[in-house]
C-alpha cells in the first residue's frame, strides 16, 4: 500500500450512551417515579414497541431508557445520559453494581485511510476470497488503558456507505456504588478523549 496524505476523514456522533451493569428492578423505575426523583421530567413519554420480556423501554424526543434485570442504559445526543444515570445510583445506592460503561460511536465514510495507523490493518482486499465470497465487513478491534478505564476500540469497514467506529469505556465498580456514580460523571471527560483518539487514529478527521 502507498501512503501519503489522507483526504478529509468525515465521521460524526451517532449515538453514546451509558450503561450499568447491575440488578435493577424495572417495576420501579419508571418515567413516574424518575419525575418524583427530580431526575428527569419529559413533557411527553413514549413506550417502546411492547415490554421487554424483563424489562422495559422508554423514551422522549431527546432521551431514551432501557431498564432490565441486567443493567441500565441511558442514551441521548443532547443530554448528560451519564448524569441522568449517576442520580438513579444516588437515589438506589443499594442496587448491586459491577461495572459502568460509557459507550460513543461514530459513524461516516472514510475515503482514504492512508495516514491511520491502523492503514495495514484495515487494507483488506474485498475479494480476498474470490466473488462467490464477497466481503460484506471487516472489524479491527484494540483494548487499552486510559487512566482507570479500560478502552475498547472497535473500526468496522465494510462495502456500504458507512463505516463505524465504537470506544466503551469501562469501568468495574464491584458492588460500589460511589465508584459507579463517579465512573457515570466522567461521561463527557470520556467522550472528550474518544474525540482525542478518533484525531490520533485518523488524522484529518472532521
Amino acid at each position: 500500500m502507498t501512503f501519503g496524505n489522507c483526504n478529509s476523514v468525515s465521521l460524526k456522533l451517532d449515538r453514546r450512551d451509558v450503561f450499568i451493569r447491575g440488578n435493577f428492578n424495572p417495576h420501579i423505575l419508571s418515567p413516574e417515579w424518575l419525575a418524583r426523583q427530580e431526575i428527569w421530567m419529559p413533557d411527553s413519554v413514549r413506550f417502546g414497541m411492547g415490554f421487554l420480556r424483563e424489562g422495559i423501554q422508554f423514551r422522549s424526543p431527546s432521551v431514551e431508557w432501557l431498564i432490565d434485570t441486567e443493567g441500565l442504559v441511558v442514551s441521548s445526543l443532547e443530554e448528560n445520559c451519564g448524569e441522568f444515570a449517576a442520580k438513579v445510583l444516588e437515589a438506589l445506592p443499594h442496587t448491586p453494581i459491577t461495572a459502568v460503561g460509557n459507550n460513543f460511536n461514530y459513524v461516516g465514510k472514510v475515503s482514504q485511510w492512508f495516514d491511520s495507523p491502523l492503514s495495514p490493518l484495515l487494507a483488506i482486499n474485498p475479494q480476498t476470497f474470490g466473488p462467490e465470497l464477497p466481503l460484506e465487513e471487516s472489524v479491527w478491534t484494540g483494548t487499552f488503558r486510559h487512566g482507570q478505564a479500560q478502552v475498547v476500540v472497535m473500526v468496522a469497514t465494510g462495502t456500504n456507505d458507512e463505516d463505524s467506529v465504537f470506544f466503551n469505556f469501562h469501568r468495574p465498580a464491584l458492588h460500589m456504588t460511589g465508584t459507579a456514580i463517579q465512573a457515570a460523571r466522567q461521561f463527557s471527560e470520556d467522550q472528550a478523549a474518544s474525540r482525542g483518539l478518533l484525531a490520533q487514529l485518523f488524522p484529518g478527521w472532521e
